[in-house]
This record gives structure tokens, sequence and C-alpha cells, in this order.
């Protein structure tokens, strides 16, 4: 049996009272189809980094460099 798809072709999630981002490191999806995953977790109200995520994005690509994550550079 196929697995289920979503696909969304635009969408804006805005998620408040945030108390941490946590970006995790590229790895293979062990499917032993070389795909590679990394997920993408916000924490936030009522339990903050003691509960599990509020929101999680997973993103795959048989490219791992394709899951890179740039961001702007900081100023302090």
């Amino acid at each position: 049996m196929a697995n289920s798809n979503i696909t969304t072709l635009a969408q804006t999630i805005v998620v408040d009272q945030v108390a941490d981002v946590v970006v995790s490191q590229i790895v293979d999806d062990g499917s032993g189809t070389g795909t590679f995953v990394r997920a993408i977790s916000v924490f936030g109200a009522p339990n903050g980094t003691s509960g599990p995520p509020v929101f999680m994005l997973q993103i795959k690509s048989t490219t791992a460099a394709n899951l890179d994550v740039t961001t702007p550079v900081l100023n302090f």
C-alpha cells in the first residue's frame, strides 16, 4: 500500500509564543533509497522545550546538500 502524500502549493504558518527552534542534522532516512531527511522543530507554550514540538517540518531529498539551511548574517 502506498503512503499518503500532502501537497500544498503555498501556505503560511504562524507559531506564536515560541520557546525554541531546533534544526536536526541531515541523516539518511533509513528507507534504503538514498533519501536524506532533516527536521525543523518549533517548541512553544505551554511546555516549552519540556514537551513535544508544537510544529515540526520534515524535509527530504535524494541530495543531502539540498537540505542545507541558510540564515541571514547575524548582527549583535
